[in-house]
């Protein structure tokens, strides 16, 4: 039971920005709705600060954000940032992969 207390979604915490207390299942959408242009951190922890209102728009965007390679057959999954260096060190495989050879 203590577990399951103290991961509940129904149980309320305090809003970091106006310390009322709401359900914990409901405080994204509470704070996103009362603080649209607070600052926060970015949750992929790249280091931004950025409004919570262009949250989606960081995230498209981040470069901690993972990407699955889009070569055909590649699979290999990699975060934004390390994305071009992927292209430079794949690219005999990725030709051995797309004309029919294995990875």
């Amino acid at each position: 039971m203590p577990n399951h207390i103290a991961s509940c979604s129904k149980k309320k915490i305090p809003c970091s920005e106006c310390h009322v207390c709401v359900k914990w299942e409901l405080l994204q959408k509470h704070q996103a709705e009362q603080y649209p242009n607070a600052v926060i951190q970015c949750p992929l922890d790249c280091g931004s600060t950025i409004p919570r209102s262009s949250i989606t728009l960081h995230l498209h965007q981040c470069p901690e954000k993972v990407y699955l390679c889009k070569v055909p057959g590649c699979k290999k999954m990699m975060k934004r940032k390390d994305l071009t260096s992927h292209i430079m060190e794949a690219a005999s495989s990725h030709v051995r992969g797309i004309s029919g050879g294995d990875y």
